[in-house]
C-alpha cells in the first residue's frame, strides 16, 4: 500500500482513476487496488502468460483487465523467436497513470522506448507515467552492480542474459522521455533503483 499512499498524496493519481501497470507479475502492486477506496479501473500488461492467467482468475472482472505483451525477453521468455518491439496497449488519452516497478530495469533500448511513447499516447493530458530504473548516475557499482557491458545506450551486467539487469543514464532517460512527448520530467535519484516521473 506504500506506493498508493505515496502517489495519492503527491497527486499523481485519484480512487477513480484509470490505472495501467506495465510488468504486472502476480499482481502485487495491483493488490491494494481490490478495496473499495479504488473505484477506477486497472489494466495489468505482462510478458508472463502464467501469471496473467493466475491474476484474471484472482482479481475482479469488474475493475482489472490483464493483457499479454507481445516483447520477447532472452533472460525471461522461453520463446524468442519473434522480435517484436512494438507493442501498443491502449486508445489515445484514455488512461489517468501508468507505472511500472523495476520493469525499466529489464529492457533493452527499442522495449524502452515503445512502452516510453505508448505510455505518451495513451495517458489523458495532465497524466502521470512513473517507472523505476536503474540509473547510471546514482546506482552504487562495484559490489551487486557494475553494468560494465554496453549494448548501444544501454549498460547491462550480463551479455548472455542482458534484460536481467538494465541501466541507463539520467540523459539519455530524459531523452526517450522528451522524444515522446512529455514535457514535465522528473527525477528522484537513488543508489538502488530511481524514479523516473512524467506528467502529459
Amino acid at each position: 500500500m506504500q506506493y498508493w499512499v505515496r502517489w495519492l498524496t503527491k497527486g499523481y493519481v485519484k480512487p477513480d482513476s484509470d490505472v495501467v501497470e506495465i510488468g504486472c507479475g502476480c499482481g502485487r502492486i495491483a493488490h491494494p487496488l481490490r478495496n473499495d477506496w479504488f473505484t477506477g479501473t486497472y489494466l495489468g500488461i505482462d510478458i508472463d502468460k502464467e501469471l496473467l492467467e493466475w491474476c484474471s482468475g484472482h482479481f475482479p472482472k469488474e475493475k482489472f483487465t490483464f493483457l499479454a505483451s507481445n516483447h520477447k525477453s532472452a533472460t525471461y521468455t522461453s520463446d524468442i523467436s519473434s522480435k517484436a518491439t512494438d507493442f501498443v496497449f491502449g486508445e489515445a488519452a484514455s488512461t489517468d497513470f501508468i507505472y511500472s516497478t523495476s520493469l525499466y530495469t529489464h529492457l533493452l533500448v527499442p522495449q524502452l522506448v515503445n512502452y516510453t511513447s505508448e505510455s505518451f499516447k495513451v495517458l489523458r493530458d495532465g497524466g502521470v507515467m512513473c517507472m523505476t530504473f536503474f540509473c547510471l548516475d546514482s546506482i552504487e557499482r562495484g559490489g551487486r552492480w557494475t553494468f560494465e557491458h554496453k549494448i548501444g545506450d544501454a549498460y547491462v551486467e550480463n551479455l548472455k542474459y542482458p534484460e536481467a539487469a538494465v541501466a541507463y543514464t539520467k540523459d539519455f532517460m530524459e531523452g526517450v522521455a522528451r522524444a515522446a512527448g512529455f514535457a514535465k520530467i522528473d527525477f528522484l535519484l537513488n543508489p538502488v533503483q530511481s524514479w523516473l516521473v512524467c506528467r502529459k
